[in-house]
């Protein structure tokens, strides 16, 4: 009787998880954005930028309102060289929001978008190496 107790229960577990394994498949294969879907790619990668942008933003006015006036010159060149990132990222992000509100997409606008997303984040490791010294 606990036997057959006990293989009930396995064999119940083994459908729950096979049921849960084709859900969650079929989950993330829908969720998944085709390589293809330019537009998708783009909306993706414009909502990291974007996001990334204001975050590094925020760091960077709090970093320069807090920098002492005798700050050593290590200091300033990290926040010189974030300011310098974030505005390469900037540039290259108006360019981006040009082509998407034109609804323009293609492999290079998602390019270009994923390298403005990565000026911010150099932008933001820069800042934040600042932010912990002195």
């Amino acid at each position: 009787m606990i036997r057959a107790k006990a293989t009930k229960t396995v064999f119940g577990l083994i459908v729950a998880l096979i049921f849960a394994l084709t859900v969650g498949t079929i989950y993330a294969q829908d969720q998944a954005i085709r390589m293809d879907d330019l537009e998708k790619l783009s909306q993706e990668a414009l909502a990291n930028a974007e996001g990334t942008q204001k975050l590094v933003e925020g760091v960077i006015r709090k970093m320069e309102q807090e920098m002492p006036p005798d700050a050593s010159n290590l200091l300033k060149g990290e926040v010189e060289g974030a300011k310098m990132w974030f505005k390469k990222g900037n540039e290259l992000l108006a360019q981006c929001k040009k082509q998407v509100d034109e609804k323009k997409f293609s492999k290079d606008l998602v390019l270009d978008l994923n390298q403005a997303w990565q000026w911010f984040i150099k932008a933001g490791s820069e800042i934040t190496r600042a932010s912990m010294m002195e």
